[in-house]
């Protein structure tokens, strides 16, 4: 028989948290992915979230969670280094067609 889950739980509460941060990451990769970003990493970081969260539920082991946690943290540092780069690329190009209009320097 299936043990049931305390919705008071404080892990059951993490849990729950964590789920709805999981949605949100995969929407800002899906949005980075349609606007052309090199998200390949991250969506492989991505594949191994539902696995840890089917093993916290499991064991309730608390250093189970926080590993979770980490790799969450991890997804999310790889989601902004995704952005920043694709803000970094942005500005670059758009410093050569400055550069282009000038006359100064010639795309390459």
């Amino acid at each position: 028989m299936a043990e049931k889950t305390d919705k008071n739980d404080p892990m059951h509460a993490s849990l729950e948290s964590i789920k709805a941060q999981v949605d949100n990451l995969k929407k800002s990769i899906s949005s980075l992915r349609k606007s052309g970003k090199d998200v390949e990493i991250v969506s492989l970081k991505m594949l191994d979230v539902p696995y840890k969260i089917k093993v916290v539920e499991a064991t309730k082991d608390p250093k189970d969670l926080n590993k979770l946690k980490d790799m969450i943290l991890d997804i999310e540092k790889e989601i902004e280094e995704a952005k920043n780069k694709a803000d970094d690329d942005l500005f670059s190009n758009a410093d050569v067609e400055d550069e282009n209009v000038n006359g100064d320097k010639k795309k390459t």
